[in-house]
């Protein structure tokens, strides 16, 4: 089975861009290009944008040949502080938790181990799907104004947002780029 995006950002990531690459194929989890030593948004106050949870068909982008790709089932659990929990096909957990920007979107924040830090991803919630945005640093075409608002280039790759006093805002303005993943709520019988 293929990591995606989504899975390997929540997962185990070992370099920021893997780890971003990894949210997608556990689903919807998290860990983007952005990312801070303590949490940018209260863990106790994650918005319930996806209900109680549910079953999601996550897939992957996919360079080559195009379009998406099935990458695995994952499961969805309202937490009662205020998160999810993504259970993976392997019985694999991992916490995450959203909070409503502008625009539609949320955040996506998750702890990370490998790195020791919190990584953010954005998404787009519809009854059916979730799309999942891994807004690649290196691409932000204005970088003097994340500069401004606090944002540290660390490498071509990562983005630190530890000095940022509005991370909503910021999170709201940067350029997603395309969806990474996509994940398929499944109809419930």
């Amino acid at each position: 089975m293929q990591v995606t995006t989504f899975k390997r950002a929540i997962l185990r990531p070992t370099s920021t861009r893997r780890r971003i690459l990894a949210i997608a194929a556990l689903g919807f989890l998290l860990g983007g290009c952005f990312d801070s030593k303590d949490a940018k948004f209260p863990l106790g106050s994650g918005t319930p944008a996806l209900g109680e949870g549910g079953r999601f068909t996550a897939y992957s982008d996919q360079a080559e040949g195009g379009g998406y790709q099935k990458s695995e089932s994952i499961a969805v659990k309202r937490r009662d502080s205020g998160g999810y929990e993504i259970t993976d096909e392997k019985g694999e957990t991992h916490v995450i938790y959203l909070q409503a920007i502008s625009g539609g979107r949320y955040v996506l924040q998750k702890w990370d181990d490998t790195i020791t830090r919190y990584v953010y991803l954005i998404v787009r919630i519809t009854p059916k799907e979730v799309l999942v945005y891994n807004p690649p640093c290196e691409e932000q075409r204005d970088r003097a104004k994340l500069e401004t608002l606090g944002v540290e280039f660390y490498s071509t790759l990562e983005c630190r947002i530890d000095s940022v006093k509005d991370p909503a805002a910021l999170l709201a303005t940067v350029d997603l780029g395309e969806p990474s993943e996509r994940l398929v709520r499944e109809s419930q019988k």
